[in-house]
């Protein structure tokens, strides 16, 4: 429960980061990147959302891990209705797939993302601190080895321990796009290789 917890404070610290410095981060989408950790103890922290059903933009492919997590989560994937309160799905060792099928406007309601940053420290996550440091790292825009939003990619995950959070669609809010939002998904957490292509 506790690392559930720290991964959705990370999240949601990350987005809005991103929210504030999206225009500062160069995109490079061009060719296949691999980035892998060199230590037992660095990982890449990284977080991708999208919208959650809407297959003609995002498909979502689970490839390795346990059996009955990658159930849950195909069913977690699938539901068409969601209840008034969504529990995060909680995963370790997983290796999955999104492929980001369409490009959409800046303030598309569709509009989806992916990002990581280079190697982050995970052996002393227990530390008090270690909130402190990662809001360090997540706020230094020179940390983010790579972001592509709204740009078509395919995006493998391996050796992901993290969390997978829905969020329900709306029909109005504030800020544009304001109209008809669909249902989206979050995924925050820490891999230990990443291959975009």
């Amino acid at each position: 429960m506790k690392k559930q917890k720290i991964t959705l404070f990370i999240g949601f610290i990350i987005l809005v980061n991103i929210i504030f410095s999206t225009n500062a981060i160069a995109e490079d989408n061009e060719k296949t990147k691999v980035n892998t950790t060199e230590s037992d103890n660095t990982y890449h922290l990284v977080v991708t959302s999208g919208p959650a059903w809407m297959r003609i933009f995002m498909k979502i492919e689970f490839i390795d891990g346990n059996p009955l997590k990658i159930t849950e989560l195909n069913r977690y994937f699938t539901r068409s209705v969601l209840s008034e309160k969504i529990q995060p799905v909680f995963a370790t060792g997983l290796t999955f797939k999104i492929t980001y099928r369409l490009p959409v406007a800046i303030f598309s309601r569709f509009s989806f993302f992916t990002f990581n940053t280079t190697e982050v420290n995970i052996d002393k996550i227990s530390d008090p601190d270690y909130i402190q440091y990662l809001v360090k790292v997540i706020k230094d825009i020179n940390n983010y080895s790579s972001f592509t939003r709204n740009r078509r990619h395919i995006v493998t995950f391996k050796n992901f321990t993290g969390v997978f959070q829905l969020q329900q669609g709306k029909l109005f809010r504030w800020v544009p796009p304001k109209f008809f939002i669909p249902a989206k998904f979050v995924t925050v957490g820490f891999c230990d290789k990443i291959i975009w292509r």
